[in-house]
């Protein structure tokens, strides 16, 4: 009985996502950089290993490594799709995936009860569903970090390697939070130390080449990171919460089973997050932490045998639980005005059904009136057209359709000191698109035209 309502619940809210189509991306400020670099791969026809796209004229070194890309540019090159499109059905897949894959994880680690109760403990994640619903690597590969932790419990050298390799030719961080699960479960698992001496050293050596292409563009590369621990509890679900802490007592009395040790070590390898990209962690950790949440559910309910409850209160919470919210303010200045203290039931299923998570919005400007700049650009520009955007999405998706390069990028962890100065003194043409409130601080700038809130200027001419 689990597992059928386990595999419903992944087909009913893989149907739900499909009816949503148009509301897809879910989150959608990443979107424009994947997809306009899997569009660079495939208008090169190979990988691309400058950035001509970013950053105009000058552009800069390709350094976000190509996995995502590659797929983008051969779903591309196989259904003519255009890109948004194909955006589009990477948001569909990956939470249905993410679903699948703690499913399966936990039904083969363990048993079919907890898997379940893990699936519902998932459904209650808003985040992590609206990331799953973007286009970027971490939801992709996030997505199979279950099916990864199976097939290294299980010791499947072939498999563990592809998919880490696969992992670390996606993303320059989250690969090492995997890597960490599996360094501290092989440390206190002696069996498995020399399988994950393998498995690490082999995918290792397949991600090799790139780790070269990083180190001679090093030069290129700053760090940046939000570190904020205390926003990890600016939200949190009831129901879930206790659920999760029934689970770290019963993993604890279990400890010595190996199967709980995976799960504790993984737990536990999110927590570095919080103190490098303390948002990243809200964002990721649901992965591993429904988990934790369907062994606690289990747990409690084994004490209350009556029959029914488990599940009418599993899907009860999975569909329907509440969700307190702290305003950001109380935490940290920084985030003031993103939220209000309340106590909402907030839930990837209700937020689907009301449609109440997408608005008009797009990057923060209105989609009209994005559509109506996209018009007048293609209308008013050549094709090899320099344009003069601060707004790092909006100039990705700028040049995704239309084909006009912008002079600004997304990830500033990859620039040169001297790439602005070097942008500057390149500049082919004046034309500039601005926020109003930036253009307000502005001087001597002709109103070329107007779509809302994006004003399209041009320097003013001085009269001799």
């Amino acid at each position: 009985m689990h597992d059928k309502l386990s595999i419903g619940l992944i087909i009913c809210f893989t149907v739900i996502m499909a009816a949503n189509w148009e509301g897809l991306p879910i989150a959608e400020t990443d979107a424009p950089y994947h997809l306009l670099m899997g569009k660079m791969y495939s208008d090169y026809g190979r990988f691309v290993l400058w950035d001509y796209y970013e950053f105009a004229p000058v552009g800069r070194p390709q350094l976000y490594p190509p996995f995502l890309h590659t797929l983008i540019w051969w779903v591309h090159d196989l259904t003519k799709l255009d890109f948004w499109s194909i955006g589009k059905i990477f948001s569909l897949i990956q939470y249905p995936l993410s679903l699948f894959s703690v499913w399966f994880f936990a039904k083969k680690i363990f048993d079919s009860k907890i898997a379940f109760a893990s699936v519902c403990g998932l459904l209650t994640y808003a985040i992590f569903w609206r990331w799953e619903g973007s286009v970027a690597p971490t939801a992709f590969i996030v997505a199979f970090y279950p099916i990864f932790l199976y097939f290294f419990y299980k010791r499947n050298f072939l498999v563990s390697v592809i998919l880490l390799t696969i992992f670390l030719y996606s993303h320059l961080g989250i690969p090492y939070v995997f890597i960490l699960s599996v360094l501290i479960f092989s440390i206190v698992e002696k069996k498995y130390r020399n399988f994950f001496l393998k498995v690490v050293g082999v995918s290792f050596l397949l991600f090799s080449p790139w780790i070269v292409h990083l180190f001679l563009n090093r030069s290129w590369i700053a760090t940046n990171s939000t570190i904020f621990p205390l926003i990890i509890f600016s939200n949190f679900n009831i129901v879930g919460s206790i659920f999760i802490l029934a689970g770290i007592y019963h993993i604890f009395k279990n400890i010595s089973d190996k199967r709980y040790k995976l799960v504790l070590v993984s737990f536990i390898s999110f927590f570095p997050i919080i103190f490098m990209y303390s948002m990243r962690y809200k964002i990721h950790s649901p992965i591993i932490n429904s988990i934790v949440f369907g062994i606690g559910a289990v747990y409690i309910f084994s004490k209350i045998r009556v029959k029914y409850v488990f599940v009418i209160t599993l899907l009860l919470t999975a569909l329907f639980s509440p969700t307190i919210y702290l305003p950001y303010e109380k935490i940290n200045i920084q985030y003031s005005n993103l939220a209000h203290e309340k106590i909402a039931i907030e839930t990837p299923f209700l937020l689907m059904v009301t449609k109440s998570y997408k608005d008009s919005h797009l990057f923060g400007f209105e989609k009209e009136d994005i559509d109506e700049l996209i018009e007048w650009i293609k209308e008013n520009t050549p094709k090899d057209e320099i344009l003069h955007v601060i707004h790092g999405p909006l100039g990705c998706y700028i040049t995704l359709m239309t084909g006009r390069c912008t002079d600004v990028g997304m990830y500033a962890e990859a620039r040169s000191e001297n790439t602005f100065r070097e942008i500057i003194k390149n500049r082919k043409s004046g034309i500039f698109i601005f926020e109003k409130r930036i253009f307000e601080t502005m001087q001597d700038m002709e109103i070329l035209s107007v779509f809302g809130n994006i004003i399209v200027a041009t320097p003013r001419v001085s009269e001799k």
